[in-house]
């Protein structure tokens, strides 16, 4: 078959460089093709969470009630020292 489509070089049973390099290219892509997927999946992984122990979760919730009480006491500074004004100036 390969000698009626001209992939041998006549009067050998040496292949031509094309059918080799052809031959060749058909055994590899198959498993470039398995490495692109392989490496592909490793970057879509999604890594676990990292399993929090009871201090570092009471910690982030103490720093939360910390900005939030910090938002609360600036807000009743400001408006206490806005009544403090309106009475001191009627």
């Amino acid at each position: 078959k390969e000698k009626k489509e001209g992939k041998i070089i006549s009067g050998t049973d040496v292949k031509t460089a094309p059918a080799t390099l052809e031959k060749v290219a058909g055994e590899v892509k198959p498993k470039i093709d398995f490495e692109i997927k392989k490496e592909k999946e490793k970057a879509t992984k999604v890594e676990k969470p990292k399993k929090t122990t009871p201090a570092q979760k009471k910690k982030v919730v103490k720093e939360k009630v910390e900005k939030t009480t910090e938002k609360v006491a600036k807000k009743l500074v400001v408006d206490t020292s806005k009544i403090v004004s309106a009475i001191t100036t009627s």
